[in-house]
C-alpha cells in the first residue's frame, strides 16, 4: 500500500513524463508470481537463418524507372521551378506511380 507522500510523489513523476523508479513499479504491477521485466522498446523478429536487412539490400538489384507522363509542365511551381510532377514506372512493370522530381 502507498502512503499518501508517495502517491503524491508518483503523480509528480508521472505529470513530468519521468520514468518509475523499480521499486514503485513493483509496488503498482507486480502480482503473485510474476516477475517484472524491463523492456527496451526496440524489438525484432528473430529466427535460426534469418537474413540481415543490409544482407538483402546489398544483393537486390536496383529497379530503373522509366517516365510515363510530365504532368503541369507548362504551369511549374512558383516556389520551386525545378521540381516537375511525373507519372512513373518500374521499367518491368505496367503499373504506373505517381512522382515528384
Amino acid at each position: 500500500m502507498l502512503t499518501e507522500e508517495q502517491k503524491r510523489l508518483l503523480i509528480g513523476m508521472i505529470e513530468r513524463g519521468e520514468p518509475l523508479p523499480p521499486e514503485y513499479r513493483r509496488l503498482l504491477f507486480a502480482q503473485d508470481g510474476v516477475e517484472l521485466v524491463e523492456r527496451t522498446g526496440v524489438y525484432s523478429l528473430e529466427y535460426k537463418g534469418k537474413a540481415r536487412e543490409q544482407d538483402i539490400l546489398a544483393d537486390t538489384p536496383a529497379a530503373p524507372l522509366q517516365e510515363i507522363r510530365d504532368f503541369n509542365a507548362d504551369h511549374p511551381n512558383p516556389e520551386h521551378p525545378d521540381w516537375r510532377n511525373l507519372a512513373m514506372q518500374p521499367w518491368f512493370s505496367d503499373t504506373s506511380r505517381v512522382g515528384w522530381q
